[in-house]
């Protein structure tokens, strides 16, 4: 038990508003700032709604592809998990694991 100081948000898209609720139930309740880490599946705008809130430090994590021989293949779960964690560790407010087409990353 203890402070929040670490939220990782993973959360399908027909659910899209639970983010932000979960990011402000936590902002009002810590005394400190929390990192607050959300991941997508493709390209997507930052949650503007949840960069507002005080004590919220915003990262967004953007799930991409493997290159390969034949083309490209979706992460792996240990690909994915590895890059969350690497993404965690140096602090970014942006980050791609995998390649991604596009790039909306500043």
């Amino acid at each position: 038990f203890g402070p929040i100081e670490l939220v990782v948000s993973w959360i399908h898209d027909y659910a899209k508003d639970t983010a932000f609720e979960i990011a402000k139930v936590t902002s009002e309740t810590s005394l400190a700032p929390v990192n607050f880490y959300q991941i997508f599946g493709g390209l997507t705008p930052d949650s503007e709604d949840i960069k507002k809130l005080s004590n919220i430090k915003y990262h967004k994590i953007i799930l991409g592809s493997v290159t390969t021989n034949s083309g490209f293949r979706w992460l792996t779960n240990q690909e994915i998990s590895n890059g969350v964690i690497e993404a965690i560790k140096i602090q970014k407010d942006n980050f791609v694991v995998g390649f991604i087409k596009q790039s909306i990353i500043t």
